[in-house]
């Protein structure tokens, strides 16, 4: 039967399943601004090495820093919120920042004629991806206002011509961003639908899990049960001709009964105690001193087997044990000595003699007219304990 693992507490830091499901999605976005700062420096430097874009390496350098800064403290914080068990959410003024960030590129690649005003529609989407429309709007509109801001600090609008440039540069944006936040809603949707598709079939799979790993404790757990004895703790019957089944079967395919096997005539050795008088120990001392004496029977003949010997209660007083057949003998004499030098000892502390008999027999797996080998063995040994028996009473 399997054994239950310890019991662990659980660690508060691992609690909640939905807190750490909402710690690797702002994880996840953090790891996504980090990637995309890395993609807009690789390109900016492949845009100035082609002389495609004219900027100031220290400042490019110092705007890359800040943003890594940004993302390293934001790890931070919701590493910390996470331990302490305080709720956080995807604040919303990571985005700001990720705007600023635009704002600052498009300043060093040249305000009106820079390409990199595409990272404001990239700062939307991220937007409606977190939190909806409602906020991509605003990062929208905030883009808007940041990239006239500057364009008129650079005093690139002081003309008719550049102003129209630069609005009709922002009405491309905000169109893309409107194309982009209809089609984002649909994919946030989407997204939350499968995330949450994939929890409950993780919760699924585990419950089911849990489940199946008790059927089959249960399982064992009776199959245990059917195969061993409930007042000696040893196998029963049922054990033996399960076990004598499954050798014969094993035989037949392969040639060989047992492992333990010393020769090619004989698979095994089997022994079949049986206790001397057991009768007069019910009728003197009751039946319950009776159970008691083949329960310290059991014990004393546990003692002096071996680990790969078998040891079943075959019925009433006589127990089967199965042995190594060049080692029959042997063990037969060592269990009489053993039942015979451990007495029980009886609630006054008198001691109460016991012997048995024992009856030999060897099997080698072969099938027979009239029934295995197994059955013709039990059925030797029953007759040579029958004569043991005999002898004993003579």
């Amino acid at each position: 039967m399997a054994e239950n693992g310890a019991l662990v507490p659980p660690d508060p830091h691992h609690a909640s399943s939905a807190g750490q499901s909402a710690l690797r999605f702002a994880l996840d976005r953090q790891r996504d601004r980090a990637l995309g700062m890395t993609i807009v420096a690789a390109t900016a430097f492949l845009a100035k090495l082609a002389g495609l874009a004219d900027f100031d390496l220290l400042q490019a350098a110092v705007l890359l820093a800040l943003g890594y800064l940004s993302v390293l403290l934001l790890v931070y914080g919701y590493r910390r919120a996470w331990r302490r068990g305080q709720p956080f959410g995807q604040t919303p003024w990571w985005l700001v920042v990720d705007v600023l960030l635009a704002t600052g590129v498009v300043y060093l690649t040249g305000g009106i004629s820079s390409l990199w005003i595409v990272w404001y529609i990239a700062c939307v989407g991220r937007a409606a991806l977190i939190s909806g429309l409602g906020l991509a709007s605003v990062v929208a509109g905030g883009s808007t206002v940041a990239y006239l801001a500057l364009l008129m600090a650079m005093g690139q609008v002081h003309t008719f011509d550049r102003a129209l440039v630069a609005v009709v540069q922002m009405l491309i944006v905000l169109g893309a961003s409107t194309i982009l936040l209809m089609g984002t809603a649909k994919l946030r949707e989407s997204r939350q639908i499968i995330r949450g598709l994939h929890e409950e079939e993780k919760r699924k799979v585990e419950e089911l899990s849990r489940v199946t790993q008790d059927l089959e404790s249960v399982r064992r757990m009776l199959q245990n049960l059917t195969l061993t004895d409930s007042l000696t703790g040893l196998r029963n019957r049922r054990y033996f001709r399960e076990m004598a089944t499954a050798e014969s079967d094993r035989f037949a395919r392969w040639g060989t009964a047992d492992r333990r096997s010393r020769g090619p005539a004989a698979a095994g050795g089997l022994l079949l105690v049986d206790l001397d008088r057991f009768e007069k120990v019910n009728e003197i001392h009751g039946r319950p001193t009776g159970d008691l004496v083949l329960k310290h029977v059991a014990r004393t003949l546990r003692q002096c087997l071996r680990d790969d010997d078998t040891l079943i209660r075959w019925g009433g007083d006589e127990f089967l044990i199965l042995v190594p057949p060049a080692d029959a003998e042997r063990v037969a004499e060592r269990v009489a000595e053993a039942i015979r030098d451990h007495p029980f000892y009886l609630e006054g502390g008198a001691p109460l003699s016991l012997t048995c008999s024992v009856g030999r027999s060897g099997f080698d797996g072969q099938r027979r007219e009239g029934g295995d080998a197994w059955e013709q063995a039990v059925q030797a040994a029953e007759a040579a304990l029958a004569g043991a028996a005999v002898s004993t009473a003579a």
